[in-house]
């Protein structure tokens, strides 16, 4: 007897063994339960003897690795990131975007007022939004650095 997909069978046995939580398979005949694949990075393989991934992604707001075997195992989007759903990984926030808070599948545009520096080189991180400088200006709402006030300008209030 030849095992179905999803499913390994002992040399000798009469009946298929299920490749168990965590693992599929698409292959036939298998014969040992380690044929079955570990769950791949991005989906979630809840049930016994799977046999495609389809509809299987890791859902938004969170991400996985390989062999998750429920839900629950996958792991929360950090701040500073997102994790739309299928996600291997936490992707940071791109330069004028920030996400303060954890579990998210998008990040924010900066606002008026604000910069948003991925590169962190004004001490800002992208989980943050941070103040316009004084002497600066921030009037793009995706602003990844301050701009300097013009010749014949100034600015004496921060956050502008």
């Amino acid at each position: 007897m030849r095992c179905s997909a999803g499913n390994w069978c002992a040399l000798a046995a009469t009946t298929e063994t299920a490749c168990v939580p965590g693992t599929y398979s698409n292959a036939l005949g298998l014969t040992v339960d380690t044929e079955c694949y570990p769950c791949a990075e991005g989906f979630v393989c809840e049930a016994s003897g799977i046999t495609d991934l389809t509809g299987l992604e890791c859902p938004a707001e969170f991400y996985c690795g390989s062999a998750v075997a429920a839900a629950a195992d996958a792991v929360a989007c950090e701040a500073g990131k997102y994790c739309p759903a299928n996600s291997i990984q936490g992707i940071p926030c791109v330069q004028g975007t920030y996400q303060p808070d954890t579990q998210k599948d998008t990040c924010i545009g900066c606002e008026q007022g604000f910069f948003c520096d991925f590169m962190y080189s004004l001490g800002a991180l992208p989980s943050q939004k941070v103040e316009c400088l004084t002497g600066h200006e921030c009037p793009d709402l995706t602003m990844s650095r301050p701009n300097p006030c013009g010749p014949g300008y100034y600015q004496d209030t921060a956050g502008l």
